[in-house]
């Protein structure tokens, strides 16, 4: 490392979703390499402990959103003086890219995490000097979309902590959930959001627990959607079967007592749910849409299957749930493909970009305020 980067790194929120998973990441792993790191986000959330415990800088203002949020990041911004303002999720993208484009930060660095159109993209995105996308096919859209120029797209792959290659005893973590030792399980990690097509797996599981009444699924996550979900998994009769467990900081002991991972998405990045979920061993059933295939091969890693098609799901869930061979061929090669993904090549990747783009621009700010 030649140099010591002052880098802001911009959420919209501290939820636990896989942009903020990552970003909460970054910045650890940059501090750690001896860089001035600090995180700003426009709403609380339940990271917030985690940074605690990590010793990683975060303001959050009192009032969201304009206002107090939009003067918040400014006012920081003004105090940190960073060289580098890296924003990840729409919040970010469109108050703290204006405010640090304001301010004159020298490096602005936009994080293209899915394939969503922003419509302040088509006026603000070419501010950024450096778009990180976490798939090819998220690059290739924002080439499109937006005219964005390819030399200043870059590709790189989310990053997986050791720590998910750790899996807790399957039979232990059935007990703790207070599932049946021999119940099939099948384990879903997704925000509740419309994007990820919760109703595709509801109707996936309504054709599979005609085969294996037993059966179980496991959603982890929370959002906008859980009241409408919790109304149609009564309305399908699904009780029995579907455990709606909420948002979890670590979901290790979950996906260990799991047989098979799914992820039902209409559109995606490169979800790090999956990952997380071949880390552990788990074959997959998802849906070949975003940077899914980019990182599940058909047949190898598990099944891809097309949005909505939940009775391809239901069969090739049915097909793993009959061959416990075919699960640990599939999960091995799950484990194999995801150490691909390690966090150290991410954040050396991206430490590096971030130097060449603090060294080829000009500094705006003057010696650093000390910051609050």
């Amino acid at each position: 490392m030649s140099s010591r980067l002052r880098v802001g790194i911009v959420l919209g929120q501290l939820d636990l979703g896989g942009s903020e998973g990552q970003a909460v990441a970054l910045a650890a792993s940059l501090a750690a390499r001896g860089h001035d790191v600090r995180l700003f986000s426009f709403l609380g959330g339940a990271r917030r402990p985690q940074l605690d415990a990590l010793s990683l800088s975060c303001t959050v203002p009192r009032l969201p959103w304009l206002g107090g949020g939009t003067l918040g990041v400014s006012a920081w911004l003004r105090r940190f003086r960073p060289q580098v303002v890296y924003t990840f999720t729409f919040r970010a993208h469109l108050w703290g890219r204006l405010a640090a484009r304001t301010l004159g930060t020298p490096v602005i660095v936009t994080g293209y995490r899915q394939q969503r159109y922003y419509w302040f993209d088509r006026f603000t995105l070419g501010w950024s000097h450096a778009v990180v996308c976490n798939s090819r096919v998220v690059a290739d859209m924002v080439q499109a979309r937006y005219r964005f120029p390819e030399g200043r797209l870059h590709v790189i792959p989310n990053g997986l902590a050791a720590s998910c290659f750790e899996v807790p005893d399957g039979a232990a973590a059935r007990t703790s959930l207070g599932l049946d030792a021999d119940a099939p399980v099948i384990v879903q990690v997704a925000r509740l959001h419309r994007n990820k097509d919760h109703e595709t797996a509801l109707r996936s599981l309504d054709l599979v627990r005609r085969a294996r009444p037993e059966v179980v699924l496991l959603l982890v996550g929370d959002g906008p959607r859980r009241a409408e979900l919790e109304r149609r998994i009564a309305e399908l009769q699904l009780g029995r079967q579907v455990r709606l467990l909420g948002a979890r900081p670590e979901v290790a002991p979950i996906l260990a007592a799991a047989q098979v991972a799914w992820l039902t998405s209409r559109m995606e990045g490169a979800p790090n749910a999956l990952l997380e979920s071949m880390a552990a061993g788990l074959p997959v059933v998802a849906t070949c849409t975003g940077g899914v295939p980019e990182l599940v091969r058909p047949g190898v890693e598990g099944f891809l299957v097309a949005p909505g098609d939940h009775q391809a799901i239901a069969e090739r869930t049915l097909e793993l749930l009959a061959s416990p061979a075919k699960r640990r061929a599939f999960g091995a090669a799950g484990r194999l493909r995801a150490q691909q993904f390690g966090m150290a090549a991410m954040v050396e990747r991206t430490e590096a970009l971030l130097l060449r783009l603090t060294a080829e621009q000009p500094p705006a700010w003057s010696a650093p305020a000390r910051a609050s």
